[in-house]
């Protein structure tokens, strides 16, 4: 059974990241670096982080303890400078104030920020001795390839609206649990970014629904590393309150954010069936690499119409751009177009406007020349459905603007 050996509340979070983000950086010159964690007895009130290596690197750095903290004293505590400049930056980057540390007998050292409700676990060893905590497989645990979960938050993440106000809905990241497949889901009202996860584990309840802040999901699963090889355990605890991640491999951080329980959004009723609109096919690498001169600003806006030439269909995007010119009463707005067009499959009637930014972030999901996309036109007031072919984990809806 896990204990707590101590438990102790840290005065400025903020000055223990940066320290630790230091000794990280040095590690990068000195590979022997090691990083302990202790408590003396003469002084209880401080908490001493010691970075020490046998080419002679040595220093030390004393930090005060909040005074309602109970005094206890444990020895010195090995960890890894990278993991715990991680965990610290993923707990307590953007706190300012206390951090409370919590030391227990699994060799397992907790960093927690109450205010964010968000948690770090970092694997110790005292001396010579590596004994190094398990991450469990559970019946609410999901397990999935770690460069899988990587790319989906990429794929839905910049669908999301900022965290203002702190409780907005549409800056969260919508996650359906079901059986073997984990759906995650954002949108800013605007847009709709959808990525279906496949589990190598399979989950024990039938369906589950809840959100998470997109930030505390990216920078938790940027908090394990990028060990793209390796699987990551999503775990689910009982009641609703967190979602747990930890790398499969033994030695691995742990990261625990929490989880807002509630209605996932119909997204079913959202996105068109595939047999309802015309359906163009391009190749997104050649239309991304030719639309770097288009501008990409909040406003500006592309248009998108496809045509039949002698060699074919194309689509054709254009952009209208205005620039001005003189001084004064002189002064005068000149407007010219940038067009690229790439071979398409079919075409549809009429123009369509979007959002230069919308499209752009979507190619650049895959810029690849020889990714092939799929545009479903479904009319001028539906949302557009793109897709990328042969990879049906990614759909994305776009809210056509008035031409």
């Amino acid at each position: 059974m896990t204990k707590e050996i101590a438990r102790v509340e840290v005065k400025n979070a903020r000055e223990l990241t940066n320290y630790a983000g230091r000794y990280a950086r040095v590690s990068k010159i000195f590979p022997d670096l090691y990083v302990e964690l202790q408590i003396k007895k003469d002084n209880p009130h401080l908490l001493m982080l010691t970075a020490d290596s046998k080419d002679g690197f040595a220093r030390e750095q004393a930090f005060s303890l909040q005074d309602t903290t109970p005094t206890a004293r444990f020895d010195r505590t090995k960890v890894d400078p990278e993991e715990l400049a991680r965990a610290t930056r993923f707990v307590y980057n953007s706190h300012i104030g206390p951090g409370e540390i919590t030391i227990s007998t699994n060799k397992a050292i907790t960093l927690r920020n109450d205010r964010e409700s968000t948690a770090a676990t970092i694997p110790y060893h005292i001396g010579d001795n590596h004994c190094e905590p398990t991450a469990e497989i559970l019946p609410q645990t999901a397990l999935t390839n770690r460069r899988a979960l990587y790319q989906a938050l990429k794929s839905v993440s910049f669908s999301c609206e900022p965290e203002d106000p702190p409780n907005n809905p549409y800056s969260r990241i919508y996650v359906e649990a079901t059986g073997r497949e984990m759906n995650l889901m954002t949108t800013d009202q605007y847009r709709l970014g959808f990525c279906r996860l496949k589990l190598n584990h399979p989950l024990a309840f039938d369906e589950m629904s809840f959100s998470v802040l997109k930030r505390h999901f990216i920078q938790g699963e940027r908090m394990l590393g990028r060990r793209h090889k390796e699987d990551v355990l999503l775990n689910i605890n009982e009641p609703l309150t967190h979602l747990t991640m930890a790398g499969s491999n033994r030695r691995s951080l742990q990261a625990s954010i929490p989880i807002v329980v509630g209605n996932f959004p119909d997204w079913l009723n959202v996105i068109p069936p595939p047999d309802s609109g015309e359906t163009i096919t391009f190749n997104s690498g050649e239309l991304h690499s030719r639309m770097k001169m288009f501008k990409s600003g909040k406003s500006d806006r592309v248009i998108i119409k496809s045509q039949e030439t002698s060699s074919g269909w194309v689509l054709s995007v254009r952009q209208d751009q205005f620039t001005s010119q003189g001084k004064g009463k002189n002064r005068a707005t000149l407007k010219h177009d940038i067009k690229t067009a790439v071979p398409a499959s079919s075409g549809f009637d009429g123009e369509i406007a979007i959002s230069t930014n919308y499209l752009k972030d979507i190619l650049r999901l895959h810029p690849g020349q020889n990714t092939q996309m799929s545009l479903q036109f479904n009319g001028f007031d539906a949302p557009l459905v793109l897709k990328f072919v042969g990879d049906d984990r990614f759909t994305h809806l776009m809210i056509p603007r008035n031409v």
